[in-house]
């Protein structure tokens, strides 16, 4: 009920710290006193926070703690509710994305949707961490199916990559294959990643070039 409380309240962007505090200090007595507290609930609950922007760290570190052991009963939006509430807070938790890297090792990692795939990369890299299996699931996923990749997955997750040492040149190629058709939808923050991505692979002559050119043509 906390958990929905708190969702509730960030998704309808009314400021109440005094209820968010509170929430963090008796969500943190509780976490799974009895061994009951659900996936959805501590995802929804990470969420809650980040979205509200509220800082709680004593809350994170039990939430990330907790889920940590319990991964593989999360749904695959669940898991990505809650790397993303991390990354948006800031909340370093190694033990979490360890555990994130060995969820999405094989069949489950290949299954994620493109949108997952990025986010999770995103996540991870936005809180310097550098999950091998996640971030290799992401590079097949790039190599095999970018046209699954709307505007702002392909651009996070290919500064993702390029963030965490990941941005082989094959894949880059992939990234840059897929950019250019839609590159004047791009919004600019979108094209700052990618360019990112693409300079800090080396391609800055070759690919990033002709996407400012067709950047300017399209009035950005």
């Amino acid at each position: 009920h906390l958990a929905q409380l708190a969702h509730a309240y960030a998704l309808a962007r009314s400021p109440a710290p005094r209820l968010f505090a509170a929430v963090a200090r008796t969500s943190v007595r509780r976490l799974d006193s009895d061994g009951t507290t659900d996936p959805q609930a501590l995802a929804n609950l990470a969420w809650a926070f980040a979205k509200a922007g509220v800082p709680a760290p004593t809350l994170f570190g039990a939430i990330g703690q907790l889920a940590a052991g319990r991964l593989s009963h999360f749904a695959d939006g669940e898991l990505v509710m809650l790397a993303w509430a991390f990354a948006h807070v800031g909340t370093k938790a190694p033990q979490l994305f360890e555990a994130l890297d060995e969820e999405c090792a094989g069949e489950r990692g290949a299954q994620l949707s493109a949108t997952e795939l990025s986010l999770l990369a995103w996540a991870s890299a936005t809180l310097q961490h550098r999950p091998p299996r996640l971030l290799a699931s992401a590079v097949a996923a790039v190599r095999e199916r970018a046209a699954q990749f709307d505007d702002q997955a392909l651009c996070n997750v290919a500064w993702a990559l390029a963030k965490t040492g990941h941005a082989d040149p094959s894949t880059l190629a992939a990234v840059y294959r897929s950019a250019l058709p839609r590159v004047r939808a791009l919004s600019p923050a979108e094209l700052s990643m990618l360019a990112f991505a693409l300079a800090h692979a080396h391609h800055g002559s070759s690919v990033a070039a002709p996407l400012d050119d067709d950047a300017l043509d399209g009035g950005r």
